[in-house]
């Protein structure tokens, strides 16, 4: 699940990267929270059949706990007149793609994977490898000196693969099926708390 919620502080905490959008930014818990209830391809409440788009947004407005200090507000609210801090949230979360972020996690995976089989040559006590040999049999130092720049360079550029692969690109593991964890609507324990605070 993209952005799925995993604390009580907030989705611009449990993933900063929604700061980089002013649109979402600008938004406080709850009105991020119910952005991604109503917008989120990954939300449970975006596609859901047999209901009204009144009915989804009144979901929305239950589950995220929002409080509006008049009903007519709550009313023009749930028949999609938003404030327009929400109107301009709303395509921005709209507009991510769970499947092209997993995409771009299993390719840093891949990357990471990669770097590690290139740099990852077994060096005899004296620091060579078959691979260094010209085609007399000498050792070619152009190519060890290739492989130690490689082995450099990766160490350079691990952390920043890293950090993509683990970031996750906003994705969530989401257990679906016979899950004891999850309750009548599908939320885990953690949503369930999330949605309560």
């Amino acid at each position: 699940m993209l952005f799925m919620p995993k604390s009580v502080r907030g989705l611009k905490i449990d993933y900063p990267e929604l700061n980089d959008y002013e649109e979402l930014k600008a938004l406080d818990r709850k009105s991020l929270w119910f952005v991604w209830l109503y917008a989120c391809k990954s939300s449970p409440y975006f596609d859901i059949d047999k209901k009204s788009e009144r009915e989804i947004v009144e979901l929305c407005v239950n589950t995220c706990g929002m409080r509006f200090d008049d009903p007519a507000k709550r009313e023009k609210f749930l028949d999609r007149n938003f404030p327009e801090k929400i109107q301009a949230a709303i395509p921005i979360m709209n507009s991510f793609e769970p499947s092209v972020r997993m995409l771009a996690k299993l390719s840093a995976i891949r990357s990471l994977e990669n770097v590690k089989k290139m740099t990852s040559l077994t060096l005899d006590e004296h620091g060579n490898h078959v691979q260094f040999l010209d085609k007399d049999g000498n050792i070619d130092f152009n190519k060890k000196k290739q492989y130690m720049s490689m082995v450099m360079d990766k160490e350079k550029k691990i952390g920043e693969i890293i950090q993509k692969a683990e970031q996750g690109y906003g994705l969530s593991i989401a257990k679906k099926g016979g899950n004891k964890n999850l309750d009548d609507n599908g939320w885990t324990f953690l949503e369930t708390f999330h949605q309560n605070h």
